[in-house]
């Protein structure tokens, strides 16, 4: 068990206090959970495409111990590749994502999210965006 992720809880029941350990669910768990909720976004496909590169790196990471060194890998691996730092940057804002759901609006059985608190996922400095180029000089 992870520090910090046995968590006491008064349950609904009267003069009843349960010690409940929070389960842990790996990445790959929650991305599922996350496509399958977002069936309707017009997104979803470019998502599922960051998603399968990340799962090599982090599908069998608990959702607890991700954070920007636990990308790291991944991130060195897109570079070397030659992905953009704008598509980097996107499958990082999904993992965010994820993250942020996970500790804010997906509840177990017990009331309790599946994860305490979400990281801070880092983006990389995009230095080399493309110029806005205007749709009229009007």
């Amino acid at each position: 068990m992870v520090f910090g992720q046995r968590v006491r809880r008064q349950l609904t029941c009267p003069d009843k206090i349960v010690d409940a350990e929070q389960p842990t669910r790996t990445f790959e768990q929650a991305a599922v959970k996350f496509v399958l909720e977002n069936q309707h976004k017009r997104s979803l496909h470019s998502d599922i495409g960051r998603l399968k590169l990340l799962m090599p790196f982090i599908g069998s990471i608990t959702i607890d111990e991700i954070h920007t060194g636990a990308l790291q890998p991944w991130i060195d691996h897109r570079r070397k590749e030659g992905a953009a730092i704008g598509t980097i940057n996107h499958g990082l804002k999904v993992v965010w994502r994820i993250l942020i759901l996970a500790s804010t609006e997906w509840v177990d059985e017990y009331g309790m999210t599946w994860l305490l608190s979400a990281p801070r996922i880092k983006l990389l400095s995009d230095t080399n965006k493309r110029k806005p180029y205007p749709l009229s000089w009007h």
